[in-house]
């Protein structure tokens, strides 16, 4: 196996760990298109407490994400919008435990 492919799998590994910790219940799939009929491609299967089902893609960037993240030093939430595309919304798995737990009561 290559190096990437260890660190990306160990950071799959991880990701879940700290989505369960957070009451997430975050299975590892690694379903890729066309594998067993699957039109799509992810890493992970989760089911929120309130029963709301979604699905993860994990990945691991070697630079990282410097500039979203100095965003996120002053905000919660980072809105990125793009023309004729759905917005995306980050955080951290803290801030995403948090809304879970506020959820979950």
């Amino acid at each position: 196996m290559a190096k990437a492919h260890i660190l990306g799998r160990t950071a799959e590994y991880n990701t879940r760990d700290l989505c369960n910790e957070r009451n997430i219940k975050a299975t590892r799939v690694d379903r890729r298109a066309g594998q067993l009929g699957d039109e799509k491609s992810y890493d992970f299967e989760l089911l929120f407490p309130n029963g709301v089902k979604a699905t993860g893609e994990n990945k691991r960037l070697k630079g990282g994400l410097k500039r979203p993240r100095a965003w996120l030093e002053n905000a919660d939430l980072l809105f990125v919008c793009e023309p004729r595309k759905e917005t995306l919304v980050v955080m951290t798995i803290d801030t995403l435990g948090r809304i879970v737990e506020r959820t979950d009561k």
